[in-house]
């Protein structure tokens, strides 16, 4: 897979578009299957940096994508 694109944008909050503290934020991401026809994919989302507190939906599932369907 590779990824083409990110959009993070304010779910809830002040709509300043800066990650704050006790606001929600929106991920959404673009992939392309370079390879052949896959099925049941999945993303998960984690990170390691104590300024976050939770991720409260950290798996995507999108289904099955064929070789080169984004």
């Amino acid at each position: 897979m590779e990824l083409l694109a990110t959009e993070l944008s304010e779910h809830k909050g002040n709509q300043n578009q800066i990650p704050e503290s006790r606001e929600e934020m929106k991920l959404v991401i673009r992939i392309k299957n370079l390879w052949k026809d896959a099925s049941q994919v999945t993303a998960t989302l984690s990170t390691s940096n104590p300024e976050i507190q939770s991720i409260p939906v950290n798996r995507s599932d999108f289904g099955s994508l064929s070789g080169g369907q984004e």
